[in-house]
């Protein structure tokens, strides 16, 4: 559905850009609402907004609710079938300054002193220059396993050093952020703080959610490099174990740094199999059977 735009400019009420109790960008909003309303009435969508301001659907819905709170706009959900129909109404005053008609909306008794309001006129051109952003990222409530693995974080670096300095404001939005946004595993994210806080280099190194989330791709690939190698070395010590507990039946058996050889058959196998299959294949290279 378009947008309907009216002209270039949009006309805000002054006491609404006075109001100390609403954030800059609930400001923004309300000049884009007033600027694509036919007769007070507004139906674009909270992505619509979020596009134009450059912010998240979750800043345009706290600044929404701030609007409403306020009695500056009234907001009408209907639902039926698979659709949800909104209608966002602007203030009588505003009503009866930008559109021909004359009547009101009946749930939008904007109830204030301003008897005689004073309109300030915008032009939109400046709203999209300015793209006032909010952090409302920092302030948004974080998900219960962004809680919980920060908790984990903050334990993980008290193990190692118990009377470290923190700060950790912000570190629950912050890891909020790596699972919403970057759409991070949370059980693979406890793996990697573990893994990090074990590791030589990286545990001085990541001392925040922040510096974790920047390096979470580099810190991932040198994980699987580490538990391959692990792999291979516990492969290789399986080799071996069974090389000297039969010496006979494994006589044939040499291997090089990536391959275990039956020399008798000239068959290989690759020392990077996950163990168990590792094991089973090894045997049955040398005519056996793994009893589990």
């Amino acid at each position: 559905m378009s947008i309907p735009q009216k002209s270039s400019y949009a006309i805000i009420p002054s006491y609404i850009l006075d109001d100390e109790n609403l954030d800059e960008g609930a400001k923004n909003l309300y000049a884009r609402i007033s600027m694509y309303s036919q007769d007070g009435r507004c139906w674009a969508s909270n992505q619509h907004f979020a596009d134009k301001q450059k912010v998240t659907t979750r800043c345009i819905q706290k600044w929404l609710k701030q609007l409403v709170d306020a009695e500056y706009i009234h907001v009408e959900v209907e639902r039926g079938g698979f659709q949800t129909k909104r209608d966002i109404w602007i203030t009588n005053d505003f009503k009866k300054f930008n559109t021909k008609r004359t009547t009101v909306h009946p749930q939008t008794n904007h109830n204030s002193c301003h008897n005689e309001p004073q309109f300030v006129q915008i032009n939109t051109s400046d709203i999209n220059i300015k793209n006032i952003k909010e952090p409302c990222d920092s302030v948004a409530s974080a998900s219960n396993d962004a809680v919980s693995l920060c908790s984990f974080f903050i334990e993980q670096l008290k193990k190692l050093k118990p009377d470290i300095k923190l700060n950790t404001k912000n570190w629950e939005q912050d890891f909020d952020k790596i699972l919403r946004i970057d759409k991070r595993c949370p059980e693979r994210l406890r793996q990697m703080i573990e893994w990090i806080h074990n590791d030589g280099f990286w545990k001085t190194n990541i001392l925040s959610p922040g510096k974790l989330r920047k390096q979470y791709d580099r810190i991932e690939l040198e994980m699987q490099g580490n538990a391959e190698k692990d792999i291979i070395r516990k492969n290789r010590q399986f080799a071996l174990k069974l090389k000297d507990q039969y010496p006979d039946k494994f006589k044939g058996l040499t291997f090089d740094e990536k391959f275990v050889v039956n020399r008798s058959t000239a068959k290989e196998i690759p020392f990077n199999l996950p163990e168990k299959t590792f094991q089973k294949v090894l045997v049955s290279l040398f005519g056996g059977v793994l009893n589990d």
